[in-house]
């Protein structure tokens, strides 16, 4: 499930001017998965989907693990740009500037696939500046070290059942069980 639509943040302070207007367009979707292995599956979709269409727009997008906040969840990355006016403090492995975006030829229906290219994308060090682990930031070599700003352009997340039970938001699967 995916909708585009207008949002609007009230903030107090808008900063760095268009990059964070109080009104931008936004997609949101969503999967609805009867277990961890589907919603696991589901984001890593998404995180290969992301890839991809920055890519496609001309982008260089480093996923980052990053704090949920107040959405919350297990998981979460953001897909940051690197720009010298970006808002936010970013660490990540030299390798990410060199890692190849998985291609058209990428069979989506693959779960093993997907994952794979995940941990390729997820194993060298990347990190927001709330995610940051100073210790394992030293043990990565000098020469492989980027420090730099960098804007988010998209983020995704594991909500797990977060949501679902607090709403009672069952399903009945198909061993004929209910499932959040």
């Amino acid at each position: 499930l995916y909708h585009i639509q207008w949002k609007f943040r009230d903030e107090v302070r808008p900063r760095f001017g268009v990059m964070r207007s109080r009104e931008f367009l936004m997609k949101d979707a969503y999967s609805f998965d009867l277990d961890f292995e589907g919603a696991k599956a589901a984001y890593n979709r998404m995180f290969v989907s992301y890839l991809r269409t920055f890519t496609r727009m001309g982008l260089q997008a480093i996923p980052m693990r990053a704090d949920t906040g107040p959405i919350g969840g297990d998981l979460s990355h953001e897909f940051i740009i690197l720009a010298d006016t970006g808002e936010s403090q970013v660490y990540c492995h030299r390798d990410y500037l060199a890692l190849d975006v998985p291609g058209a030829n990428t069979d989506f229906a693959n779960d093993a696939e997907i994952a794979d290219i995940v941990k390729t994308w997820t194993t060298p060090y990347a990190a927001t500046d709330e995610m940051h682990d100073e210790a394992a930031w030293e043990k990565i070599g000098e020469s492989d070290k980027v420090s730099a700003r960098g804007i988010e352009v998209g983020h995704i997340f594991h909500f797990g059942d977060k949501y679902s039970k607090p709403m009672g938001a069952k399903v009945t699967g198909p061993d004929g069980k209910d499932h959040f």
